[in-house]
């Protein structure tokens, strides 16, 4: 197992979460939040090179990619399902080109394949019902 996978297992049997889509779509303003924090700690770094805001922004990207994991768990599927996903999305972006002269854009190139379509067929959709029984 991955430590990835291993990350996620470990998460959803010492925090397990409803699964229902009311809950998910609290996601984004978790994360925006969590952000947020993240731009202070970036400013003051930027502005003092302050150790301890380093501490922030590494605290802030941890606390993002925390919520992100919860997310995930939330779907209902196993961390084998969620490890295939996240090969998907890494394969992908391993295929994307650099653009060196910005070092902020990518390029797609001829052997970029989107992972969403292998995701289709990974994830299962009947393991994640709302708490009306609608997804």
């Amino acid at each position: 197992m991955t430590a990835f996978a291993e990350l996620l297992k470990q998460r959803n049997e010492f925090y397990p979460r409803p699964r229902n889509f009311k809950e998910l779509g609290r996601l984004p303003e978790w994360i925006q939040e969590e952000c947020g924090e993240l731009i202070v700690a970036l400013t003051v770094f930027e502005l003092d090179g302050n150790e301890k805001a380093l501490a922030e922004i590494v605290d802030g990207i941890m606390d993002i990619i925390y919520y992100a994991m919860g997310g995930l768990v939330s779907l209902g599927q196993s961390h084998e399902v969620l490890q295939q996903c996240w090969d998907a999305v890494h394969q992908a972006n391993m295929r994307k080109t650099p653009n060196d002269d910005q070092h902020k854009l990518c390029f797609k190139g001829k052997d970029f394949k989107r992972p969403n379509e292998l995701m289709e067929e990974i994830v299962d959709v009947e393991k994640f019902v709302n708490a009306s029984g609608r997804l």
